[in-house]
């Protein structure tokens, strides 16, 4: 009997983000699925209100200076207090 493969979650699912443009922050959202090898659907998130303003597919190659975290409290943290919030636009 052969034994089925269980889905593996992809790691980045769930996740929220930062980005960076020019060497300051510029985006935040979160990883909502993914849609090919490389390619992944994100939110992107107002700095003013918090809600989804965007959402789009991005690829990896693209995410090379994203700045990821676990939860979206570790990220509003980071934005607050952490690496984040010294670099502010």
């Amino acid at each position: 009997m052969e034994k089925k493969k269980r889905p593996t979650k992809d790691p980045l699912i769930g996740k929220y983000f930062h980005t960076l443009k020019d060497g300051k922050l510029h985006n935040q959202g979160q990883f909502m699925a993914k849609v090919s090898e490389g390619y992944y659907t994100v939110d992107f998130f107002s700095f003013m209100t918090g809600f989804c303003t965007l959402q789009k597919v991005a690829s990896v190659a693209d995410m090379k200076d994203w700045m990821i975290y676990e939860t979206r409290e570790d990220m509003e943290h980071s934005y607050q207090f952490g690496i984040a919030s010294r670099i502010k636009g």
